[in-house]
Order: structure tokens, then sequence, then C-alpha cells
């Protein structure tokens, strides 16, 4: 399903981290700095599989098994963190967890929902109602299963700041 296509914990560490390090400010690189060069640029002429329409999410410029697969699992974090850091704690949560970083596939909302379609919706200063992104991400969790909350530094994770990462966890925990 097309929906819950997603990237390999070998690819994020790999070739994800260098497109952003290529585009950034190197390691300290984070997501909300990658969202136009990266997330949209690289499916920037790109048709979307799910609607046809110019654009397509930065997931679907992907192929290959060792890189892009069905979700095993999500990530709750935030776009203050930086790539770097995200790919760096997937690659020790799968290598303490005996995982193959080729076939441990994470979903991760900046990656594998369309940013082409949320700048249209910004740009028309449409608001989309919670319950939509409720529905959605419900049941997101739910197909998926399994969701991996990242929280830096550890002595204050930004994630503990923010409600919607506080409502991820909630349905994550809710879901169980």
């Amino acid at each position: 399903e097309l929906e819950l296509r997603a990237l390999s914990v070998h690819y994020i560490s790999t070739t994800f981290l260098e497109h952003a390090r290529t585009v950034g400010k190197g390691d300290s690189t984070c997501v909300y700095d990658i969202e136009e060069d990266v997330l949209r640029g690289m499916g920037l002429h790109m048709r979307c599989p799910r609607d046809g329409r110019p654009g397509s999410a930065y997931v679907d410029t992907v192929d290959g098994a060792d890189n892009v697969g069905q979700a095993t699992h999500m990530l709750s974090y935030t776009w203050g963190y930086a790539v770097k850091d995200i790919a760096e704690a997937l690659s020790v949560w799968v290598e303490r967890s005996a995982l193959d970083p080729k076939r441990t596939y994470v979903w991760m909302c900046c990656t594998c929902v369309n940013q082409h379609r949320v700048k249209e919706k910004q740009r028309k200063r449409e608001v989309v109602p919670f319950e939509d992104f409720q529905g959605i991400f419900e049941g997101r969790v739910r197909h998926i299963g399994k969701v991996i909350a990242l929280m830096m530094p550890w002595h204050a994770p930004a994630y503990l700041g923010r409600s919607w990462c506080m409502y991820e966890m909630f349905t994550a925990i809710s879901s169980e």
C-alpha cells in the first residue's frame, strides 16, 4: 500500500543523510532546513502515484528493496531534530534490536507525506481539521503497529514540549 511506504534505516543513514548534508548546514541540518530542497525538491518533477499530479513525496523517489518498503515502524519525532541525530539514533536502535537495517522501514511524516500538497494547502490558507489528521494518524499507527518515540536531548527532550508529539504518544499507547 502506497500510504505505508517507508524508507529503510539503511537508506536514512546513508543516502538521505547525504542529501541533507549537501543542501543544509552539515551535521546540524534539521528537518526544517531540508524541506524545500530535499523533501520537496527530490520529487518536484515526478508525478505523485497517489493523486497523479506533479510533485511527489520523497519516499516515492526511492526504489529498491534495500531502500524502501512497507513500514515496519513509525517514527514520532520533531522537525527540529538534526537529520544526523535521527539517522544515528535509528542506526543504533536497529543494531541494539538485532534488526536488519535494510529491512527495517521507518515511516516518517517528513518523507512519507507529500510535502507538495501540504504547501499547496498552506498557500491557499486551507486549514486541515484536527479530525482529519487524527483519522489518518490513528490508521497509520494501527496498520504499522510499532511507534518509535525519539527524544533528544535526553536531559530535556524537545519532543516532550510539542503537543502533537504527546498526542502521537497517547495514540500509540491507547492503540495497544
